[in-house]
């Protein structure tokens, strides 16, 4: 049995439901649930969680997020025992930046060099972007919009460790996250959408179109080509 605690907005759950069981593996999401029920979209993650094949479990009373990871791993220790285990919040795997890493190979020439935009959360998709840009030798400038307030020093030195070093390249992470790797503080706090912010294509309220809405009142002080980052809708 494979777990996550998921957030009343996160789509995290849906790849856990979407790839354990091809391989061989029971997985279990948790949503948080309120004292009036779910909140914000959770019942539409939790239909798609149950229809992917996962068993859906309800935290009661939620508080922190750190603090509901805790009771939903007691949970899975005491229900599922040796053979479960609550997977870290975030995802946050050498895995996910390698894949992200990857990415970067799909961005046309003509939209490297000048401004990337992208929204952060735990940091871990900002990691794996930054790491391609690197392993390419491409000095390009990445601007984070952060979606939940969260210190920026701190976030900046979460981005940087979970990105790998780039020896091949040369271009060590220290000196090239100092020089190209900038973090907005977040405008909105986790569960607020940016009211008025029209998107021409599919974008997460809670993330993507945060960083959209300060990319869209910014724009014209970037430098061009101006590329944003999608993660997902």
């Amino acid at each position: 049995t494979v777990a996550y605690m998921d957030t009343a907005i996160s789509m995290a759950g849906w790849a856990l439901a979407y790839y354990a069981p091809p391989l061989g593996l029971s997985p279990v999401v948790f949503f948080p649930s309120y004292k009036d029920g779910t909140h914000y979209n959770t019942s539409k993650h939790i239909e798609i969680c149950g229809r992917l094949g996962a068993e859906v479990r309800l935290l009661e009373n939620p508080t922190q997020l750190s603090v509901n990871w805790y009771r939903a791993n007691k949970i899975v220790k005491e229900e599922y025992g040796n053979t479960g285990v609550l997977l870290p919040q975030g995802l946050p795997f050498d895995e996910t930046v390698t894949d992200l890493a990857h990415e970067i190979e799909s961005i046309p020439t003509s939209a490297i060099g000048g401004t990337l935009v992208i929204a952060v959360g735990s940091g871990t998709m900002a990691a794996g972007v930054i790491s391609g840009l690197m392993e390419k030798g491409i000095r390009q400038k990445v601007v984070g919009v952060l979606v939940s307030p969260k210190p920026v020093p701190g976030m900046w030195h979460i981005i940087m460790g979970k990105a790998h070093q780039a020896t091949a390249t040369g271009i060590k992470k220290v000196t090239w996250c100092r020089e190209y790797l900038s973090l907005v503080p977040a405008l909105w706090e986790y569960h607020d959408v940016p009211r008025g912010t029209d998107c021409p294509f599919p974008c997460n309220p809670y993330y993507d179109l945060k960083a959209w809405a300060w990319l869209r009142k910014h724009l014209h002080s970037q430098k061009e080509p101006v590329l944003f980052w999608n993660i997902g809708a």
